[in-house]
């Protein structure tokens, strides 16, 4: 699908605050509201975007995830059958298929140690003899998550300010229906909500925003499917020899200043880090690994690199959570 100026504006405006008002953005754009809305719904159509979803700070109400990296040996069959085994877990936040070192990553919520042992036991018995090697990083700090693709800061005017506040709360029932709604559709009507969880709309706006403004939801955004822009991703793990104090503020700088880096996860305690990277062909991501290794010679061990091949399931807010 063919993208003009007009089209890239919006895609940038929907990845920072898919909920701002279609009117709001219209201006921003230069169209009419209508236009703005029906360039969306072609987006959706053609897939360029799955859909849209509230992304959480799962350490904000106590919640930890846990990053298993799996290598299986299976039949066709039986390893469909593990694919939708943790595309149904009600623990899994992100579950991947790789090529390379590992076949599969999935990222598990648990409120405790305790809790992801069992979860892990009960993995590990799911996959009985087909489990040919797995490891476990934990635990895991997420200090990155962009899905810009275009960047027009300049030319909207606008940049979404994630929440400053940094204090833990506890979630209630009421927060826990409506975050189980916003993980399936990031878009929900305040009564679309209402409805499904029983909670009167101008309660549900109001949670919300609180929620928003305690750093429980950091932001509203697409969904993309890179395939349709003819970019593939990959899972980066680089291994440091040490990073001091300066050598790391140097290392994420780097890192967070590049739009081909999404996500970047920190394996607290350990020389490690591992990110997400969307590019145009393996020849961009050995130029970014290559670059890397460079800039930062004294302090990287190691990198490797994994294609991801297919998203099973990504849910920031999974059904266990809302038990």
């Amino acid at each position: 699908m063919e993208l003009d100026a007009k089209d890239r504006k919006i895609f940038y405006l929907l990845t920072e605050n898919s909920r701002m008002k279609r009117s709001d953005m219209a201006k921003r754009v230069g169209l009419k509201k209508n236009t703005v809305i029906y360039r969306i719904n072609r987006l959706l159509k053609e897939k360029c975007i799955e859909r849209f979803v509230a992304i959480t700070d799962f350490q904000r109400f106590g919640v930890y995830s846990y990053d298993l990296f799996v290598k299986i040996r299976a039949s066709e069959k039986r390893e469909q059958a593990i694919r939708a085994y943790f595309t149904k877990h009600p623990n899994v936040i992100w579950a991947t298929t790789l090529f390379g070192q590992w076949d599969l990553f999935v990222q598990i919520a648990a409120r405790s140690v305790e809790e992801f042992n069992e979860i892990m036991g009960h993995i590990t018995v799911f996959l009985g003899s087909n489990l040919e090697n797995h490891e476990v990083k934990f635990p895991v700090k997420r200090t990155k998550m962009i899905h810009t693709m275009f960047d027009c800061e300049k030319e909207t005017g606008y940049k979404y300010k994630l929440p400053s506040d940094s204090e833990t709360t506890a979630l209630d029932e009421a927060d826990k229906k409506i975050l189980r709604c916003l993980s399936s559709d990031g878009l929900a009507s305040y009564m679309y909500i209402a409805k499904e969880t029983g909670i009167a709309m101008e309660t549900v706006r109001n949670r919300m925003n609180a929620l928003r403004k305690k750093g429980v939801i950091l932001k509203y955004a697409p969904e993309i499917n890179y395939g349709k822009f003819n970019i593939s991703t990959y899972l980066v793990i680089v291994n440091f020899r040490y990073m001091s104090v300066d050598s790391r503020k140097r290392v994420f700088g780097y890192l967070n200043h590049r739009n081909d880096v999404k996500i970047i996860f920190e394996t607290v305690g350990k020389q490690e880090i591992y990110f997400y990277a969307a590019v145009g062909s393996p020849k961009e991501l050995e130029t970014l690994v290559k670059d890397m290794k460079y800039r930062f010679q004294n302090s990287i061990l190691n990198a490797e690199h994994m294609l991801i091949t297919e998203e099973l399931k990504l849910d920031f807010f999974p059904e266990a959570l809302a038990s």
